[in-house]
């Protein structure tokens, strides 16, 4: 036992030497002070521990977010939609992977969007709000929604009007295809709230953040020039804090750490690039009636930041009222086999009564 072994070194059994009475001289103090320089150097070592092992290893697996193949979860394979309960239920968090947004069209889409982190000074803000590892990263941010209309008129002066073109076309594949991911999702999900959800008096739409990660000794230069960079480049309230959505999709553009706080500690996961990680938001919480667990996140940005910016995407998801009454209306009219079972017995048992009966009738 280590514990046994631990005490053996530590309680030798080998008796100190007797202290010095009366030093008569220096002669007798230093063959002292050697016996009991020998003491010491042969009693205290470091005892060799042998740890046990932790306590959460075996449920180490647990507590990471599961990996779903998005084609089998869409075709309603029935495993898929276990891992995809089990883990909304206990981690609000989980990953998607075979969604069809390829690589390619990532990197294609961050190239179009750092024309928007590029504009001038004046438009961009600056957020110096995150603290990750041991240095500060800075964020810069933008959204893209079908409604901003305004908005698009400001950034179409800014980058002219074939590159916006360009932009926006790439913006609204990557929004579409991420919101028929989450729509699909949303729906499994929405099947399991058994509470019906009331009616929003405002519909709320989904968005698409773009974030541009970078070290914040770049941003410092840009900020001592003066207070414009106080704008926003989108809008005058452009801030992932400020939606309320159910799901937040994340998607990066190569290899990533993710950090979920689930209020019960931290969860730390990799994702491969084109991976989704998919978080619960307050919305979906309040609606399952805190059977699903909302969570943020926030990704472990690499060391060579200082030298080449990290991107993300989150598509913040709000469905639209229809949905949630369309799976509700479902739910509530769905008839069990049970009664199904029951339906068909009282059918034949009165079919099967008023055959007698009718026969009787014709006897007579």
């Amino acid at each position: 036992m280590a514990i046994l072994r631990t005490q053996s070194r530590l309680f030798s059994r080998t008796p100190p030497p007797s202290p010095i009475a009366t030093a008569k001289g220096l002669k007798s103090a230093a063959v002292n002070d050697q016996i009991l320089s020998e003491y010491l150097e042969k009693t205290l070592h470091i005892p060799d521990l042998t740890l046990p092992e932790s306590y959460f290893s075996a449920n180490d697996h647990r507590r990471i977010p599961v990996e779903i193949d998005f084609s089998s979860l869409k075709s309603r394979d029935d495993d898929s939609i276990r891992q995809l309960l089990e883990s909304v239920t206990e981690l609000g968090v989980f990953r998607l992977i075979g969604h069809g947004i390829s690589a390619d069209e990532l990197q294609s889409t961050i190239a179009e969007a750092e024309l928007v982190f590029r504009i001038s000074k004046e438009k961009k803000k600056r957020n110096l709000s995150i603290n990750i590892g041991s240095k500060n990263v800075s964020r810069d941010e933008f959204f893209w929604s079908r409604s901003g209309k305004e908005t698009s008129v400001t950034l179409r002066d800014e980058i002219g009007s074939e590159k916006y073109q360009i932009l926006s076309r790439k913006m609204d594949d990557i929004y579409d295809k991420l919101e028929a991911v989450a729509e699909s999702v949303g729906q499994i999900l929405f099947e399991y709230i058994t509470e019906p959800v009331e009616k929003r008096n405002q519909e709320r739409e989904s968005v698409l953040f773009y974030y541009r990660y970078s070290s914040s000794s770049s941003s410092t230069e840009h900020d001592q020039s003066g207070h414009e960079e106080n704008n926003i480049v989108m809008s005058s309230s452009s801030s992932a804090s400020d939606h309320h959505g159910a799901l937040s999709l994340y998607i990066y553009v190569g290899d990533q750490k993710f950090h979920i706080n689930t209020g019960k500690g931290l969860l730390s996961c990799k994702t491969c690039s084109g991976t989704i990680v998919v978080t619960v938001r307050k919305q979906l919480e309040e609606w399952s009636q805190g059977k699903f667990k909302c969570v943020t996140g926030e990704p472990i940005v690499a060391q060579s930041i200082h030298v080449n910016p990290s991107y993300a995407i989150e598509f913040m998801f709000s469905p639209p009222s229809s949905t949630l009454y369309y799976n509700s209306n479902r739910k509530i009219k769905s008839i069990s086999i049970f009664d199904q079972i029951l339906i068909a017995i009282i059918i034949a048992f009165l079919y099967t009564f008023f055959t007698y009966i009718s026969s009787i009738l014709k006897g007579e």
